[in-house]
């Protein structure tokens, strides 16, 4: 397992999602331990920029462009991407997609395209690199989840459906490889300010000073995974609210748990869906 610093320094690591906000955050966190990286998001991203500023930092830097939707596409980009640094020490799951509706509306094409995105192609990834992990007795796969992934969330049931099985799937795999060497770590991120899903949707849920209080930064998920990788943990919540009370009582008494999120859902839903409503606006403008 890595567990200090020193261990980071000069590791490969292959981040998936990382022209997103938080893909940008994490590499740049990355970079800042000395970890090599490989850079990838979907075809038409431009991470050149992000290239030259991780290269400025002293670490090298490969980016390469995948449809993680394609079930082909995982061992073809862990090939690559070993061919451009060497065998890869860390894979970092970051990308992900989220579809904000009630469940009726949700059309059969989407839901395959989130679950394919959120869960499926994680776990194809994570099985293209751990044989060689496995042989060379190290590795660390961290999966970025979602507090979705603790609870239940109404209108992202897709989302929170996809996000529980990764966190499945990584409980499992840790128990199953944990003694080969390799460490398996799950972050949550609860709200978060300014990237991910949390940017188009905290200034309807907790506006005003509300915001600063109930949600964290980007940075806040950089340091997350950055300690996950140093300690060799399971599972990492990044939250500034109560999640873990709510996850343990979704175990404990699904039936509280519901009750709760139907109480949350009448207080938020209606800012929820004004946000949208302009979101959707502004966006019709622009085109």
């Amino acid at each position: 397992m890595l567990r200090d610093r020193t261990d980071l320094a000069g590791r490969r690591a292959l981040l998936t999602g990382a022209g997103g906000g938080l893909g940008r955050t994490i590499a740049v966190a990355l970079a800042e331990q000395g970890v090599d990286l490989v850079l990838t998001d979907r075809p038409g991203t431009d991470l050149s920029g992000l290239s030259r500023d991780l290269g400025s930092r002293g670490v090298r830097v490969a980016t390469l462009d995948a449809d993680l939707t394609d079930r082909a596409a995982a061992s073809d980009l862990v090939r690559r991407a070993e061919e451009a640094l060497g065998p890869l020490d860390i894979l970092i799951n970051n990308a992900g997609i989220e579809f904000v509706a009630p469940w009726h509306d949700r059309t059969p094409e989407n839901l395959a395209f989130e679950v394919d995105l959120n869960l499926v192609a994680p776990m194809l990834l994570t099985h293209a690199v751990l044989p060689g992990m496995v042989e060379r007795g190290r590795g660390h796969v961290l999966t970025i989840s979602s507090i979705g992934g603790m609870m239940a969330i109404p209108y992202l049931i897709g989302y929170a459906a996809s996000k529980h099985g990764i966190a499945a799937f990584n409980r499992a795999l840790a128990a199953e490889v944990g003694d080969k060497g390799i460490a398996i770590t799950t972050v949550f991120p609860g709200l978060i300010r300014d990237a991910g899903m949390g940017a188009n949707y905290t200034g309807a849920l907790t506006p005003g000073v509300l915001e600063r209080v109930a949600t964290r930064t980007p940075a806040a998920v950089g340091r997350a995974v950055v300690r996950g990788l140093r300690t060799g943990r399971n599972e990492v919540v990044v939250s500034a609210t109560p999640t873990r009370p709510i996850a343990v009582l979704t175990a404990i008494r699904p039936s509280a748990s519901i009750r709760l999120m139907q109480r949350i859902l009448r207080w938020g839903a209606p800012r929820v869906d004004a946000h949208l409503a302009e979101a959707r606006s502004r966006a019709d403008g622009q085109q």
